[in-house]
């Protein structure tokens, strides 16, 4: 590229961190939270790659879990007398 194709094609944004800020504000928000939910430990777990988001289950949390009819019984409404 010649300088004068440079000359002719560059373009320049005076204080264009100042437009950007607020963005770059934000973008850091979101990795210190997307950094603090990933520090937590338990059963419960979010994982997040990219733009893949994924809440993991430990197996046992399953194991534990209600069949229908007991699921049924919390949730159903129970016959009025």
């Amino acid at each position: 590229m010649s300088n004068e194709t440079v000359r002719k094609q560059a373009r320049f944004v005076p204080r264009i961190g100042l437009r950007l800020k607020l963005l770059v504000d934000a973008f850091h928000r979101m990795q210190l939270e997307e950094t603090n939910a990933l520090s937590t430990t338990g059963d419960v777990q979010l994982s997040i790659r990219g733009t893949l988001v994924r809440f993991q289950i430990k197996e046992q949390i399953w194991a534990n879990g209600l069949d229908l009819d007991a699921f049924k019984a919390i949730v159903a409404p129970r016959p009025t007398i």
